[in-house]
């Protein structure tokens, strides 16, 4: 994996912003974010797991976007 780390391109390091917090910011969020993952793995690839619904209320797009390119892979049939 390869992250960036995106300022300013006028900021000068050590003047604007510390490298090293930054770096230690960049760990600490990857850090979170692994573990996430980690649990979602294990929850979708648990033997009762079954997939459920989009909600309606927090992930219209993800439905929308899902329902679309399932009718452009029908469609390319």
């Amino acid at each position: 994996m390869r992250g960036y780390w995106l300022v300013d391109e006028k900021a000068e390091a050590g003047r604007d912003y510390d490298p090293d917090q930054v770096a230690a910011f960049h760990h600490r969020v990857m850090m979170e974010d692994w573990d996430i993952c980690r649990r979602q793995w294990r929850g979708v690839t648990a033997p009762g797991f079954e997939p459920g619904p989009y909600s309606p209320l927090k992930e219209q797009n993800v439905d929308r976007y899902v329902r679309w390119y399932a009718g452009q892979m029908t469609a390319a049939v």
